[in-house]
């Protein structure tokens, strides 16, 4: 099995667990506005982790995994910040010093959103 094979199949693996979990649980996550309830079970779910580096918690999905992620998101109207806290904030926070593993780590986990201000 070479690498673009290995990555399909964790993708579909990943799109699977998450329009499991989305389905099984979609009163408590889908069609509301922004809660921090619902934020702290995706991360607990591992859904906001998904795409985050193993070495984070994560499922090591990288930016395809962001892709499917927000496209289960979208098709569930789960109203919560993953664009910008985790794809975008996971982006600047990247190897920046020390404890950047930790606080992507926590990210991940649901116990912070963090908003970049880009503007």
């Amino acid at each position: 099995m070479d690498g673009n094979e290995q990555a399909r199949e964790m993708l579909a693996s990943v799109g699977d667990l998450i329009e499991q979990v989305l389905r099984d649980r979609h009163d408590a996550l889908c069609g509301q506005g922004f809660c921090p309830d619902t934020w702290k079970a995706l991360g607990e779910l591992g859904l906001l982790a998904a795409a985050l580096p193993e070495e984070q918690g994560g499922m090591g999905a990288g930016p395809t995994g962001h892709a499917v992620l927000m496209e289960s998101f979208g098709r569930h109207l789960v109203a919560q910040p993953f664009l910008s806290s985790i794809v975008m904030a996971s982006v600047l926070l990247d190897g920046e010093g020390e404890g950047a593993e930790q606080r992507l780590g926590a990210l991940g986990r649901g116990e912070h959103v963090i908003v970049p201000a880009l503007a």
